[in-house]
């Protein structure tokens, strides 16, 4: 994104009607389809005009190096206007008009969250044109200041920078994981993106008018572990007994909860402890993995006690193919829907990688680049391991081995006892990590229909694509893919970038 002067940017909005070109937009927005509307230009029209009529000759360097309608990618955070120094960051939000300030304070202090991560003093301002009035946020609270202060701040500018916005604002930061950073999680640390917030307040409304049961959906990394998660540490703020019923292993992150926090989570092959005690809200996380007798004693229980279930789950997040039909029949039920549809883990460039590298079709829609990717040849599951080792910034997810190893093994066992390692498929579900790396080995192939396929690897029950798909999808910053005996397909991953 190109940074702007603000008063030529009025001028170009008065000089063509009260309009932005969508061409000029594009330009200064780069990748980002930047949309200035009309009703959202029209306050900082103002605002400008109103600070030259108390400095007509001053200088125009006060208007240079802002940045308008900037978004964190993934996330999604919007800020009006943002400027940037040696020291300071400089925010500026604007209204049209405003029923209650305290609206304004909180999106300052929400504001104030998102900017803290960058090291650098903020300076955070909101300008309300039917008031004509601006407010600086300062502990936490608004002061009115005048347009002299405000000024001030603008001319404080010799130092003033452009900078590649997405180089400084890293998901990562703002992506709080209740398993990867729980204390940063029951410390309240993080913000739901909009789309969440509107869910969770439509099923706690729903709550009050009676409804007892919910199923939240969405594919992997839109968010559906932090919305559960979150909804269900305010239910227990608000004195409920809570119940999570995990369909998978418990990991790290489910043990620190129950140790420090007194949660009360149990992995699926627990639940009957569930249904022999007294809980107001059962929530059911990774539905899709559970036994379709496991889920009706659970329902019958809930039908008996009155309970309220919510139940979260991706039907392509199935690690057998005795899984996923749950959904299904959910899907056919009359109960509350919600649907997650933004990725806000992963990185636009990974996620249309990661689509290309199912589905060879794909690659015509999407421009790859190598900057978030890197993909390496190994010849054995020995040498894989050793490369694995010298990787520690990587957090590497291996395969799931066989309940009998004693039948025999698949070479990449080997793997998952390595210090770089989290976990396989099974562990790391619900999570997620900055730079990953993956093995894709000789099981893969693609078939005549540019489709990533995989043959059964030997003694496992598990199906290798699905269980490469939750690892590939844990992904946040970076993704390293480690082919290993299987050259074919590291030629065909290698193609995908030529230009």
């Amino acid at each position: 994104m190109k940074s702007i002067n603000l008063k030529a940017l009025v001028n170009i909005y008065l000089a063509n009607n009260r309009e932005i070109p969508k061409e000029y937009q594009q330009f200064i927005g780069d990748d980002y389809s930047l949309s200035i509307k009309k009703n959202e230009i029209e306050p900082l029209v103002q605002l400008v005009e109103n600070i030259e009529k108390i400095d007509i000759q001053g200088n125009m360097n006060k208007y240079n190096h802002f940045y308008i309608g900037y978004q964190i990618p993934q996330i999604g955070k919007e800020f009006d206007l943002l400027r940037f120094d040696e020291q300071n960051i400089l925010n500026i939000e604007y209204k049209r008009e405003i029923k209650d300030l305290e609206k304004i304070k909180k999106q300052l202090i929400r504001n104030k969250y998102y900017l803290s991560f960058l090291n650098r003093n903020s300076i955070l301002i909101g300008y309300i044109q039917d008031m004509d009035k601006l407010f600086l946020l300062k502990n936490e609270e608004l002061e009115e200041i005048s347009y002299i202060k405000l000024l001030e701040i603008l001319n404080d500018c010799l130092t003033c920078e452009d900078i590649n916005l997405n180089t400084l604002f890293k998901a990562s930061n703002y992506l709080i994981s209740p398993f990867n950073k729980t204390n940063e999680f029951m410390n309240g640390q993080y913000f739901l993106t909009k789309q969440q917030e509107e869910i969770k307040n439509k099923m706690i409304e729903d709550m009050h008018l009676g409804e007892k049961t919910f199923l939240i959906q969405g594919d992997a990394g839109t968010g559906k572990t932090l919305l559960i998660y979150d909804l269900a540490k305010q239910l227990l703020e608000n004195d409920k007994q809570v119940a999570i019923i995990h369909c998978g292993q418990l990991n790290q992150g489910h043990e620190k909860l129950k140790a420090i926090y007194n949660w009360h989570i149990f992995s699926i092959r627990d639940y009957y402890i569930v249904t022999n005690n007294t809980f107001d809200v059962i929530f059911i996380d990774e539905i899709q993995r559970i036994k379709m007798d496991q889920f009706e004693e659970i329902m019958e229980y809930i039908r008996k006690n009155k309970n309220i279930v919510i139940c979260s789950g991706d039907k392509k997040q199935i690690l057998k193919a005795t899984e996923g039909g749950i959904l299904e029949k959910l899907e056919s039920q009359t109960l509350n829907k919600y649907t997650l549809s933004k990725k806000i883990r992963t990185n636009k460039e990974l996620a249309n990688f990661i689509k290309v590298v199912l589905d060879l079709n794909k690659k015509q829609e999407f421009n790859l680049n190598t900057d978030n990717i890197n993909i390496v040849y190994c010849n054995n599951y020995l040498e894989a391991n050793r490369y694995i080792s010298s990787k520690n910034s990587y957090s590497f997810i291996s395969y799931t081995p066989t309940l009998y190893p004693e039948n025999g093994l698949v070479g990449f066992e080997i793997t998952c006892e390595n210090k770089n390692t989290v976990g396989n498929p099974h562990k790391v579900i619900g999570q997620e990590f900055e730079n990953v790396g993956v093995i894709i080995d000789k099981h893969f192939y693609y078939d005549e229909n540019n489709k990533l396929r995989a043959m059964q690897m030997y003694n496992n029950v598990y199906s290798p694509k699905n269980m490469l798909y939750q690892a590939l999808t844990r992904v946040i910053e970076t993704l390293e893919i480690i082919v290993v005996e299987n050259i074919e397909i590291f030629n065909i991953l290698i193609e995908l970038f030529k230009k």
